[in-house]
C-alpha cells in the first residue's frame, strides 16, 4: 500500500517499516544503523561521493587515475584456478577500443552478463601490455539504445563465449558490484556506510525516495540572519543537496550548512552549559595577594617558566570573582603543570579554604598524595587520600576532619563524587587528566553555600579545535614547553631481527642502576591457543629470558588495589627494577630513576597515548629510552604513524596528527567523554566553521541564554534534543 501523501512535519517522525518501498525486513536491517524514522534516513549522510559527472573515452585513460567508462559488453570469460578461485572477465568495447575488467569470486553470477548490453565500469585502471584494465570496478547496466555492431574480441585469453547475446530488456541481478541504478549516471553518486543484509543500491534508493517525498517537510532552525550572514542554504536545499547532488559544488554548499547547523547547536549547548554554572552560582572570592604570592613562591627551589607564570595568572584572576571558575590547563607532558596546581591548592588554602583534587585511577591518586606529600612537607598543609580502596573507618574519620575543617586537601578517585563528603569550606575543584571524566562528572562536587572554582588538566595535548568541541564550556591555559634541564627521549622502531640487541641495551640500563617499564596493552587472552602478545606472556618470556637477573614485577588494573599499591611502592622506592604492565601507568607515574621503556604492539595505540607512555621515562637527570617493540610486518598507514612518533617530541603536533588519523569521536573516546559524535562535520577539515558557530553562539546566548526569542524556538529543540541530557540542561528556561 503506498505511503499516504506527505502533509505534515509529524510524517518525519514515521517509522520506516511503514514506509513504502522499506518495510519490516529492511527497516530492521536499519535499525542497525540508527535509522528509525523518515527523519533519521534524511539526516543519515554520505560518507564519500562517486563522480558520474563525466565519462572517460578508454583512449584518454590514465594509470591510477579513477573514471568512469561507458561501452558495451563484447565477451565474458570465466576461469577457475587450481585454488578454487572463479576469475571473471569481462570485454567492454568503446568504439572499436577494448578494455578489460576483472573480479575474483565475483558475487554476481556469469549468466547476469551478457553480450551487447550497455555498461558503465568505474574504477581505476592500469595498463597491462596493450590494453587497459580494472581489478574489481563497480558496475551497472544502463538503459541506451540498442547496442552498435560488435568487433571480434582480440584478447587470445577470451576463447570462448560463455553467454548468450542479450535480446530485449534484462537486468542484472542486486549485488555490490553490478545493479540497475543507471539513473546516477551524470550525476554524484552517494555513497553511504552500510550494514549486513543491506546493499548500497537499496540504501541509495531508500535515501534518495526519502528525500524527493519527504525533504520538503523540514522546518528551518537557524534565524534567517544567521542564513544571511554566512550566506548558507536553507534546510531543505541541503538535505536534498547531500543526497541527490549534481554536482561538488552542491555538496560543497548542502555540506557547509549541515556542519555549521551542527557545530552552531554544539556550541549552543556548550554556551548554555556555561551561561547556567555561572549565572546563577556564588563562588568563593580567592584574592592572590603580593604577601601571599611571595610566601608560595618561596617554597619552589626553581623559578617558575613564563608559561607557568601566566598560567597562574590566568587562574588567579578567575579565583578572585564570585563566578566559578571553569579552566582547563593543558600541557605537554613533563610541562610543569603541577607548579600551577600546588599555587593554586596553596593560594585557596591561604584564604580559607578546601581543595579537592581528583584523578581517574587509584594508581595517579596516590601518586599525587606521595608528590604533594613530599613537596609540601615544609608547609602546614593537611593531606588526606580517599579512594575506593580506604576502609570504612579510615572513610568516616576522614569526613569528619573535612566537616571540621581540620584537612585542607583530599586526593582522591570518582570516591569524591560518588560519596557524600560533607566539606565544611570547599573552594576549589582539580580534576587532573580531565579528557577522561566525562561531561557530567566534571560538575558534580557542589557545597551548601558555596560553587567551588574548577580547574581541570590534562598532560594529553589537545587540538584546539577538538579543546573547543570536547571542552568548550572551559576557558584554556597552555604549557606548551618543558622546563630548562628536562633530558630529551630517544625513540626506536625494533624490528624483529633486533630485539635481540633491544633486550641487550634494556638490560645495560638496569645494569647502571636505572630502572624500566614494559607496557603491554592486553592483559591476557582466554584462549590458551591465541598467539595475540598480552603482558602475561610478555612478564613470563622476559624473566625465563633476558631480564631474567632483574627483579621484576607485572602491573594491570585487573589486580586488587592492595596488590598494586604495594608494586608501586616497591617501584617508587627502586626495589622493582623493572614493571611490566598495561597502559595503566599511562598518566602521572613519577619515577625519576625510569629511563627506558620497551611498548609492544604500538600500531594498536594512538599517538597521543604513546606520548603519554613516552613521558614516564627521562623525568630525572639521565636520558630516557624507548624501544617500539613489533612483533610482525606493520602496514604501511601504521608504521608512517610511528615513524612520525619517533621523529617528534612535540605532543601538540602527535595531537592533531592523532586527530586527523583517528578523528575526534575516538580521540578520548566518544563513549567515555559523553558527547554525541559528530555526524557529518571534521574538526579539522572545518575549523573555520567552529570558529564562526563559537562566536555566534556566544554572542547569541549572551543575549538570550534560554533561546526564547522569536523565532528561536526551534532552534532551542535542536539543542536540547542532541545535548539536553549531556549538558544537563534540562532546567533552562
Amino acid at each position: 500500500m503506498p505511503d499516504p501523501k506527505p502533509v505534515n512535519s509529524k510524517d518525519l517522525v514515521r517509522p520506516l517499516q511503514f514506509v513504502s518501498g522499506v518495510g519490516p525486513d529492511r527497516a530492521e536491517k536499519l535499525q542497525k544503523l540508527g535509522l528509525r524514522t523518515v527523519a533519521d534516513v534524511l539526516f543519515y549522510f554520505p560518507r564519500s561521493y562517486e563522480d558520474l559527472t563525466t565519462t572517460t573515452n578508454i583512449h584518454d585513460l590514465q594509470d591510477g587515475t579513477e573514471a568512469t567508462v561507458v561501452g558495451v559488453i563484447n565477451q565474458v570469460d570465466r576461469q577457475v584456478t587450481k585454488a578454487g578461485k572463479v576469475i571473471v572477465g569481462v570485454l567492454i568495447e568503446q568504439d572499436m577500443q577494448l578494455m578489460r575488467a576483472l573480479w575474483f569470486n565475483p558475487t554476481f553470477g556469469i549468466r547476469d552478463l551478457q553480450r551487447g548490453t550497455w555498461v558503465a565500469v568505474r574504477g581505476k585502471p592500469k595498463r597491462k601490455t596493450m590494453r587497459w584494465e580494472m581489478i574489481h570496478p563497480k558496475m551497472m547496466r544502463l538503459d541506451l539504445p540498442e547496442a552498435p555492431e560488435l568487433s571480434q574480441p582480440a584478447d587470445p585469453s577470451f576463447k570462448n563465449a560463455v553467454v548468450p547475446a542479450a535480446s530485449g530488456k534484462t537486468s542484472l541481478s542486486p549485488s555490490d558490484n553490478t545493479s540497475a541504478d543507471s539513473i546516477w549516471l551524470g550525476k554524484f553518486r552517494p555513497v553511504y556506510g552500510l550494514t549486513d543484509g543491506l546493499l548500497q543500491r537499496d540504501m541509495r534508493k531508500i535515501a534518495s525516495n526519502l528525500t524527493n517525498r519527504y525533504a520538503e517537510l523540514l522546518e528551518e532552525a537557524l534565524p534567517e540572519s544567521i542564513l544571511q550572514r554566512h550566506q548558507l542554504a536553507s534546510i531543505i536545499q541541503a538535505v536534498q543537496g547531500i543526497h541527490l547532488p549534481g554536482n561538488q559544488a552542491e555538496v560543497d554548499r548542502a555540506r557547509s550548512r549541515l556542519v555549521y547547523q551542527e557545530l552552531f547547536a554544539l556550541q549552543l549547548g556548550l554556551a548554555m552549559r556555561r551561561s547556567k554554572m555561572t549565572s546563577d552560582a556564588n563562588a568563593p572570592i580567592i584574592n592572590d595577594t603580593a604577601k601571599i604570592r611571595g610566601r608560595i613562591l618561596r617554597l619552589f627551589p626553581f623559578e617558575l617558566t613564563p608559561e607557568q607564570t601566566s598560567a597562574i595568572d590566568d587562574v588567579c584572576k578567575d579565583l578572585r570573582n564570585p563566578v566559578p571558575m571553569n579552566r582547563m590547563l593543558q600541557g605537554d607532558v613533563g610541562s610543569g603543570k603541577t607548579v600551577v596546581a600546588i599555587y593554586s591548592i596553596l593560594l585557596s588554602i591561604a584564604c580559607g579554604f578546601q581543595v579537592a583534587l581528583m584523578a581517574p585511577t587509584e594508581v595517579l591518586a596516590r601518586q599525587h598524595f606521595q608528590t604533594l606529600s613530599k613537596q609540601l612537607k615544609q608547609s602546614r598543609v593537611r593531606m588526606a587520600l580517599l579512594t575506593g580502596s580506604v576502609g570504612q573507618a579510615e572513610r568516616h574519620q576522614t569526613q569528619a576532619k573535612l566537616a571540621a575543617g581540620e584537612i585542607d586537601v583530599v586526593i582522591g578517585t570518582q570516591t569524591l563524587i560518588r560519596s557524600e563528603i560533607p566539606w565544611k569550606r570547599l573552594g576549589l575543584v582539580i580534576i587532573d587528566e580531565g579528557h577522561k571524566f566525562g561531561v557530567k562528572q566534571r560538575a558534580k562536587l557542589k557545597q551548601g553555600g558555596f560553587d567551588p572554582h574548577y580547574l581541570v588538566m590534562t598532560a594529553t595535548p589537545i587540538p584546539r579545535s577538538a579543546a573547543m568541541t570536547l571542552f568548550g564550556d572551559l576557558d584554556l591555559s597552555v604549557i606548551r614547553h618543558a622546563p630548562p634541564g628536562r633530558q630529551p627521549v630517544g625513540t626506536y622502531l625494533v624490528r624483529p631481527e633486533k630485539h635481540e640487541s633491544w633486550w641487550d641495551f634494556f638490560g645495560k640500563q638496569i645494569d647502571q642502576g636505572r630502572q624500566g617499564f614494559v607496557v603491554v596493552p592486553r592483559i591476557e587472552s582466554s584462549d590458551p591457543n591465541d598467539d595475540t602478545v598480552t603482558a602475561t606472556k610478555v612478564y613470563q618470556q622476559l624473566i625465563d629470558g633476558p631480564l631474567s637477573r632483574f627483579r621484576v614485577e607485572l602491573l594491570h588494573g585487573q589486580m586488587p588495589s592492595e596488590e598494586k599499591n604495594r608494586i608501586m611502592e616497591s617501584v617508587r622506592r627502586g626495589l622493582t627494577q623493572v614493571l611490566v604492565s598495561t597502559t595503566v601507568i599511562e598518566v602521572g607515574i613519577d619515577v625519576p630513576n625510569a629511563t627506558v621503556m620497551a611498548i609492544f604492539s604500538p600500531q594498536k595505540l594512538g599517538l597521543s597515548q604513546l606520548h603519554q607512555l613516552r613521558g614516564r621515562v627521562g623525568r630525572g637527570s639521565y636520558s630516557g629510552f624507548v624501544g617500539l617493540v613489533l612483533d610482525e610486518p606493520t602496514a604501511e598507514p601504521a608504521r608512517e604513524r610511528l615513524d612520525l612518533f619517533c621523529r617528534t617530541n612535540d605532543g601538540f603536533e602527535l595531537a592533531e596528527a592523532d586527530l586527523k588519523l583517528r578523528g575526534a569521536g575516538d580521540f578520548f573516546g566518544t563513549r567515555q567523554h559523553g558527547m554525541p559524535p559528530l555526524l557529518i562535520a571534521d574538526l579539522q577539515q572545518d575549523e573555520s566553521w567552529l570558529l564562526k558557530a563559537r562566536s555566534d553562539a556566544r554572542q547569541l546566548i549572551q543575549t538570550d541564554p534560554n533561546l526564547e526569542g522569536d523565532g528561536l524556538n526551534r532552534l532551542r529543540k535542536l539543542v536540547m534534543a542532541k545535548y539536553g541530557a549531556v549538558l544537563e540542561l534540562s532546567d533552562v528556561g
